[in-house]
């Protein structure tokens, strides 16, 4: 195999497609429907964070890369991540930040539940945000950034 062969060209968006974003994502739908009830300690407490500091950043860059049609560089994969930093840190550690984040997730999962309801021809259901506490301990799971950076390298030039 020459050095040609072995480089990997990079689609839109394949850098979810990687064992790492994969299993964060697993690991926080695990986390939040399952262990966190069963559980419930400072583990269970920091791995959904752990999962979605790695998968995060990677969604936001393939997001980013459908949208344009094309792969980004290096820069944008570094921004995407210190982005999610200052978002998650914001979130931690300001309360109107933590108030958006609920609105902005609990959004979202209303109106597929509403979708879902219409489809099945049930009333739709009332609007709740998300329920989200800040906890500067979470802060802790930051260098899991390093992971959705290390992914987001690879193969770009």
């Amino acid at each position: 195999m020459t050095a040609e062969t072995a480089t990997r060209t990079l689609g839109p968006g394949d850098c979810l497609a990687r064992a790492l974003p994969l299993t964060a994502m697993a690991v926080v739908i695990l986390n939040n429907q399952w262990w966190k009830y069963a559980y419930n300690n400072f583990w269970t407490g920091k791995l959904s964070d752990i999962g979605g500091l790695v998968f995060f950043p990677l969604l936001l860059v393939a997001a980013l890369e459908v949208a344009r049609g094309r792969v980004l560089s290096r820069r944008a994969v570094i921004l995407c991540a210190l982005a999610t930093a200052l978002a998650f840190t914001a979130v931690q550690l300001w309360a109107p930040a933590t108030a958006a984040y609920g609105h902005g997730v609990g959004g979202p999962l209303w109106a597929a539940r509403a979708i879902g309801c219409w489809i099945t021809g049930l009333a739709a259901p009332a609007y709740h945000p998300v329920s989200s506490v800040a906890d500067p301990s979470d802060l802790l799971a930051l260098p899991a950034l390093a992971g959705a950076v290390w992914v987001g390298l690879r193969d770009r030039t």
